[in-house]
């Protein structure tokens, strides 16, 4: 019962405002804790279902290579943050979407 309850308390208190690349990089960046680490994976991963829904849509934002991992997605990004600090402000998954993800895997 605890635990349930601890679990809609924590739902309650999720904020609905998007990640930005700021909070990204502390999640993602090495040396953060596990479970930042593991809160990246998972955004990764949102990330790159939503690409797949957005291209059934309207096509590719980016066109990754075949066996292209989450690792990598993730180091892009962070170096695309590093390189671009003026971009950490914005939401994340417009900075990796539209920026570091698009200049790294251009499509054709």
């Amino acid at each position: 019962m605890r635990k349930l309850i601890f679990a809609v308390l924590l739902l309650l208190s999720v904020n609905t405002q998007a990640l930005t690349g700021n909070q990204f990089v502390a999640f993602c960046e090495e040396g953060a804790r596990d479970f930042l680490n593991t809160y990246c994976s998972g955004y990764i991963t949102g990330l790159i279902d939503s690409h797949w829904a957005i291209t059934q849509l309207q096509g590719k934002l980016y066109c990754a290579p075949e066996g292209v991992t989450h690792e990598q997605l993730k180091k892009v990004g962070l170096k695309h943050f590093d390189n671009h600090p003026e971009t950490l402000h914005l939401p994340a998954a417009e900075a990796l979407y539209f920026l570091a993800w698009k200049e790294a895997f251009p499509c054709e």
